[in-house]
């Protein structure tokens, strides 16, 4: 329980988070070595912290093999393959993974996230708004799909639906924050929250704020990135603040950023396309080291 409270409440890239994630899921496994949700919520910590740049010897997949030798039906052992599969680029078994997670549970949270970042990864937006929508409805403390749901309906036009969803994310960050005021990443997706409700400085605010408690959290200033790009209309800025981003990011966030809405007005500037090259070729290098 203490493992999956990190596990919503966090930024998926967040290292530290992850590996008290794995620490507390391992100590779950010493009582009860059978315990295939445990085991399934390893392979997530790992799988998300390979995708992010850190050097994780298989990605998750033994422990997601563990935990579907013991369950063969558990969807959330389902779901973290299809999300092993989506950063191989393999979006087939992407999203044959994902549809048998979601027709054994359809009610779980972590599986319609998942269900929702996998779409959302194929362009196809009104199907991760689905599944997005039916994550915050199952938990209360996720803030990340309800930013998630932000650009998703920003992309789509739909302003009605960017200002609910910008509502609930802010809300959810307040409520964190008010337990817990160094959470950079309820900072983070708070600060896209106020700027997309038009509140400026705020947003700028909480930014500078993030930055001091949190500098090293890669996944918060690329939500940082979104909301100058996209939000503030601050293109200088978001460049700027992009820079360190893209020389950090690992394989999955760089994907990420190349379907991402919210970065569409940068995207065709040539210090973005450099930046995003750059980051491939460390990526590629990387990988032929290992």
């Amino acid at each position: 329980m203490m493992a999956r409270e990190s596990f919503v409440t966090g930024l998926e890239a967040d290292e530290r988070r992850n590996k008290a994630i794995i620490r507390l899921c391992r100590r779950a496994v010493e009582i009860d070595p059978n315990y295939a949700e445990a085991w399934a919520l390893i392979a997530v910590a790992q799988m998300v912290m390979g995708a992010a740049g850190v050097r994780i010897e298989d990605g998750g997949l033994a422990a997601a093999e563990r935990a579907l030798s013991l369950n063969p039906n558990l969807a959330e052992a389902h779901s973290v393959k299809a999300r092993m599969f989506l950063e191989e680029k393999r979006h087939d078994e992407a999203s044959r993974e994902i549809e048998i997670a979601l027709r054994l549970d359809p009610e779980s949270h972590e599986v319609n996230k998942c269900a929702a970042i996998v779409r959302f990864r194929q362009s196809q937006l009104n199907e991760s708004i689905r599944y997005f929508e039916k994550a915050i409805a199952l938990e209360e403390t996720d803030f990340g799909s309800a930013g998630m749901l932000i650009t998703c309906y920003g992309a789509l036009g739909d302003a009605a639906g960017m200002k609910r969803a910008a509502e609930i994310a802010l809300a959810r960050a307040e409520k964190i924050l008010a337990h817990d005021a160094n959470n950079g990443s309820a900072i983070g997706h708070g600060s896209v929250a106020l700027a997309v409700l038009g509140q400026r400085e705020r947003a700028k605010d909480w930014m500078d704020r993030a930055l001091l408690i949190d500098p090293e959290n890669i996944t918060m200033r690329y939500n940082f990135v979104c909301a100058l790009a996209n939000y503030l209309k601050d293109k200088e800025a978001a460049l700027q603040m992009v820079g360190p981003v893209f020389e950090k990011m690992g394989t999955g966030l760089v994907d990420h950023a190349k379907v991402d809405p919210d970065l569409a007005c940068i995207r065709d500037d040539p210090r973005f396309k450099a930046m995003l090259t750059a980051a491939e070729a460390r990526l590629a290098s990387e990988l032929s080291k290992r």
